[in-house]
């Protein structure tokens, strides 16, 4: 897959570095996580605790906060009397083909057995996931999409498109619904990973100043962030990016997960108890 991706030592964009799938989904940063603690400790939730991890030793674990806030919860009025999570999907844009492949595509989380169910609506305005196919790709990590205008976009899949070969639209459909469906983050990340960056490669090959690298490829998350269902890094994780050798110091290419993996099931399983 990697020299699908990479040609020439460039890697291969369709107009621009944003059309590549380096999913822009806001990360969270470490300032993001003390806001996030404090703002849910000033509300004094009941049951707040519990979504503490204690493996960690730290009483709130950040992984297992931030984690537990972004799932979908009973409050959001999405789960069937049994226990199922059910959310609508609706496209705002996108042609018969580029909606077909993602009710296709999906298919992939949906047939693993998990307690999901995702209703595709004719009309997107009030969705819980509302798709465009402009403007990269990106989601809103799990019910953080109920903070967007019920009119406007929660994911964007710019790459699912009829020029793209089947296995980077699976790509990257799985991996927007694997933040707007379980909250995940992205593996890359994983304080395990120990992928030794070369942030100046990354910057050069990519265009984006030294900031959005750190933000969006290369800030490694708190030991608390590993998934309950799989703690280890998983290298081929869907929520993994491609890493071309050279923006990492062993010089080892890293090829795009076009699959879910097994610690991705786990991971997802977990985030809602199955």
């Amino acid at each position: 897959m990697g020299a699908g991706l990479f040609a020439g030592g460039k890697a291969v964009a369709d107009d621009d570095p944003d059309s590549w799938f380096f999913c822009e989904t806001p990360q969270i940063t470490g300032v993001t996580d003390l806001l996030e603690i404090q703002q849910y400790l000033d509300l004094s939730e009941p049951g707040l605790m519990e979504f503490g991890n204690e493996q960690s030793g730290s009483g709130i674990d950040l992984y297992g906060l931030a984690f537990k806030t972004k799932r979908w919860r009973d409050t959001d009025g999405v789960f069937s009397s049994s226990g199922r999570l059910i959310l609508r999907v609706g496209f705002i844009d996108g042609d018969s083909w580029q909606q077909g492949a993602v009710k296709d595509e999906v298919q992939g989380w949906l047939g693993q057995g998990l307690p999901i169910d995702l209703v595709f609506e004719k009309n997107s305005e009030g969705c819980e996931i509302r798709i465009s196919f402009t403007l990269g790709n990106r989601s809103e990590y799990g019910r953080d999409a109920r903070r967007i205008a019920k009119s406007a976009p929660t994911m964007y899949l710019k790459r699912c498109a009829n020029d793209q070969p089947d296995v980077r639209v699976r790509a990257v459909v799985l991996h927007e619904f694997g933040h707007a469906v379980f909250a995940l983050g992205h593996e890359h990340q994983h304080p395990d990973a120990d992928l030794a960056w070369r942030v100046d490669k990354i910057s050069a090959d990519t265009g984006w100043p030294a900031a959005r690298v750190r933000e969006q490829i290369t800030e490694v998350y708190s030991r608390g962030y590993t998934c309950s269902g799989s703690r280890s890094y998983d290298r081929v994780s869907i929520m993994h990016y491609p890493i071309k050798a050279s923006w990492v110091r062993a010089g080892v290419e890293i090829p795009e997960s076009t699959e879910l993996s097994a610690g991705d099931v786990a991971c997802a399983r977990s985030v809602y108890g199955s």
